[in-house]
């Protein structure tokens, strides 16, 4: 991982790869699950490359939030582009 990262957690704009060769690249806030957990979204302009050449979820604005009525499961949510 390289970007900013904060109490063990990324946020701001990062680059996150992992030992499959995926690519997950933008911008991630931290979120906080229950007192004692946190976890890091996708939350603005964000991509996931599975490959060099192939995007597993297209790049675009995302927001993250937590699904509590799927076992807290995190959702990856589109969004339409802030105006500029």
């Amino acid at each position: 991982m390289e970007g900013e990262v904060r109490h063990g957690y990324q946020v701001g704009f990062s680059r996150v790869l992992n030992n499959q060769g995926q690519c997950q690249i933008g911008y991630w806030e931290s979120i906080s699950v229950h007192a004692s957990l946190s976890l890091t979204v996708p939350w603005g302009k964000w991509a996931w490359y599975a490959t060099e050449t192939v995007q597993k979820v297209t790049q675009d604005y995302y927001l993250g939030s937590q699904d509590p009525k799927n076992n807290n499961e995190i959702k990856i949510i589109k969004i339409k582009p802030p105006k500029s």
